[in-house]
Parts: structure tokens; C-alpha cells; sequence
């Protein structure tokens, strides 16, 4: 009987351990739920990107490289401005430039993204799907990852957060935008 009363108190403990452990889930994170459509992997920059979306699995296999629509970039502007995407997605050697012009084309887009981007449809780490874009929203890379890696921009303003830039100064995050990554002949 002793031993019962050992190991009741042992199990006790294990769950109050096992419970508590449990609570303390992170935070989902997001990506979007598509990568481009009707047979085309989207990027915005570089074909490369699209070459890495289709590795990862994230396009379906078969489907081609194709430049990103402007709707669709407006609408899923929150993602790509984000380094869930360029850090994993953009050629380092590019990155620069890719996160200058998507700076750029916030600043030309702002309405169209903000009206855009509540149409967006994101799956969840936690399995859930979601439409539109909020400030405290995440982004993982896609590929089941749960990176901190925050929503919005390292120039962007949308979690009001103080950061630390690529260049590794640290730097109170605002909004800036205007321009185009795909050479300025749509915009």
C-alpha cells in the first residue's frame, strides 16, 4: 500500500509537470496558404526564389516559375516584406535591393496593401487557416518551422517593435515604402 501511495504522488507530480508544460505553448505562426496559382510558383524578384519555393515543396511539383502579380503582392505584402520570406527565399547578395524596393512599393501600394491584405488566406503552425493580416501576426517560413522570425518588416511599423537590422544596428521600427521589385514597367 505504501508503494501505491509512492507512486500516486510520483504520477501526481510527473502530470502537474506534464500540465504545466503544456500551457506554455509559443505563439503560432503563419505562412501563406498558396505560393502562386493556376500552374505558376510566384517570386518577386528572382526566378530563384520560385526555385526555392518549389524545393521546399511549398509549390506543387510541376508548376513553373512566374513573376508575381500585383494584386497578389498586395495582398500578401505582410509576408514578403518579412524576413520569414527574404531570409530564406532571396539570394543573400540580393537581399538589399529586395528589401529597398519592397520599402518602395509600400510606400506607392499602402492603401492597396491595406485594403488587399484582408483577403489573404495564411495556415497556422497550429493547423488553423486565417484571412487577412494582423500587426501581432507571425510568419514562419513555410516549412513548418516555428521561427520567431515577426510578422511586418524590419522597416516596417506594423509590430511597433525595436529590432535589429540586417546591418545590425538596432532601430525602432517605421514605415517607409514606394517602388517595384519587377523593373518599373507595371508601376
Amino acid at each position: 500500500m505504501k508503494y501505491l501511495r509512492i507512486l500516486a504522488a510520483a504520477l501526481a507530480v510527473f502530470l502537474g509537470v506534464t500540465l504545466t508544460g503544456c500551457s506554455s505553448r509559443p505563439a503560432a505562426t503563419y505562412a501563406p496558404a498558396a505560393y502562386g496559382q493556376n500552374g505558376q510558383c510566384y517570386y518577386l524578384d528572382d526566378p530563384y526564389e520560385a526555385q526555392q519555393l518549389l524545393a521546399a515543396g511549398l509549390c506543387p511539383a510541376g508548376w513553373v516559375p512566374a513573376p508575381m502579380p500585383l494584386s497578389w503582392e498586395e495582398m500578401y505584402f505582410s509576408y514578403y516584406d518579412s524576413p520569414a520570406y527574404y531570409s530564406r527565399y532571396v539570394l543573400v547578395s540580393h537581399r538589399t535591393v529586395y528589401i529597398s524596393h519592397e520599402t518602395a512599393f509600400h510606400t506607392t501600394y499602402a492603401s492597396q496593401i491595406s485594403a488587399a491584405s484582408k483577403s489573404a488566406t495564411y495556415k497556422g503552425s497550429n493547423g488553423k487557416t486565417v484571412t487577412g493580416t494582423t500587426s501581432k501576426m507571425k510568419f514562419s517560413t513555410g516549412t513548418g518551422s516555428t521561427s520567431k522570425a515577426g510578422g511586418g518588416s524590419l522597416r516596417g511599423g506594423s509590430t511597433g517593435k525595436t529590432g535589429t537590422s540586417k546591418t545590425g544596428t538596432t532601430t525602432k521600427t517605421t514605415v517607409k515604402s514606394g517602388g517595384s521589385l519587377r523593373g518599373g514597367s507595371r508601376r
